[in-house]
Order: structure tokens, then C-alpha cells, then sequence
């Protein structure tokens, strides 16, 4: 799920997805809207995303560095590297020489995925 500035709350905005959509979220990329939120809040997003059923997450843009460091600390392995301006490229196969299955940043503009047929990539 790629999310803007989530003003009304990241996990907010994946339950309500997951409603609509009648499906589990399982990746979000984008703006968490924690940068200036206080440590307790980061603390229950990153619990409430969990709880969700969120495996992948790359905060980005006006997420701040306290919800990365916590993914990091409560949720190993699920937070992804990625910076805005990077290139993301999401595959249901996955590709050799990629981090994850089906994942994958690359800094700069997009590039061509080798092993990748019938991907789709965005600049972050």
C-alpha cells in the first residue's frame, strides 16, 4: 500500500484498506506523519501496525527517524531501506539479487529489473 502524509494515522488509513478492501495489507511505503509525533505515539503505531498483520514497511518522507528505530527494535525485519527519490520496484515473483522476495530500492531513477517480468516500479 503506497500512503501520502498519513495525517489521520498510518494504521488508521491500512485497517480502513483492509476493510474496503476486504484483504490484508501487507506492505506500506510512504509518509507516516510521526517526524514530530512523541515517542509513545511512534511506539503505537508501530504496535498497531503490527497487530495488523503488517510484515513490510518503509517509512518515508514526513515519517521521522523515532518509527524507523522502533520497527528496528520491536519488529525486526520489518523495516525496508528506502529514502525518498529511491525506485521501487514490486514484483509477485520476486527477482535474484533483490532483498526481498517481490520488494526491491534502488537509489535514483528507475531502472531496468533483471528477473523481473511483468513488474511494476515508482519513484518514492
Amino acid at each position: 500500500m503506497l500512503v501520502g502524509c498519513s495525517h489521520l494515522g498510518v494504521a488508521r488509513t491500512v485497517s480502513e484498506a483492509e476493510r474496503v478492501l476486504h484483504g490484508r495489507v501487507r506492505l506500506v511505503i510512504g509518509g507516516f506523519h510521526l517526524a514530530w509525533a512523541p515517542r509513545s505515539r511512534v511506539v503505537e503505531t508501530v504496535m498497531e501496525l503490527h497487530s495488523l498483520g503488517v510484515e513490510e514497511a518503509a517509512p518515508i518522507h514526513c515519517s521521522g527517524s523515532l518509527v524507523r528505530e522502533a520497527m528496528e527494535q520491536m519488529c525486526p525485519g520489518m523495516l525496508l531501506g528506502a529514502e525518498a527519490g529511491d525506485t521501487v520496484v514490486v514484483s509477485a515473483s520476486g527477482g535474484e539479487g533483490y532483498p526481498l522476495p517481490g520488494v526491491a530500492f534502488s537509489p535514483g531513477p528507475p531502472v531496468q529489473a533483471p528477473g523481473l517480468g511483468g513488474c511494476r516500479w515508482m519513484r518514492v
